[in-house]
């Protein structure tokens, strides 16, 4: 007697699917987490980020003043000798 393959069904492919998103969702919050500790931390490296891709600088500008009402932009562009005006 020939035995047959085993086929998966779809509820384990379903399964499958679910784990490799949530896996792919903690890595990026652990890189977006990583992103945040370092721009929190290192004036250079937000001055970076600024000159490599300003919209997340921005973004991380926009959290501050709006949930913490911090001044980190004003002192960045100070120490920076950048003018706010755009």
């Amino acid at each position: 007697m020939r035995k047959l393959p085993k086929t998966r069904d779809y509820k384990s492919l379903l399964g499958t699917g679910i784990k490799a998103v949530l896996v792919v969702e903690g890595l990026f919050l652990i890189g977006t987490y990583a992103l945040w500790s370092r721009m929190n931390s290192s004036r250079d490296f937000r001055f970076k980020v600024h000159n490599y891709c300003p919209p997340i600088l921005e973004s991380y500008y926009f959290m501050g003043e709006k949930l913490g009402n911090l001044p980190t932009r004003q002192l960045d562009y100070k120490a920076w000798g950048i003018s706010q005006d755009k």
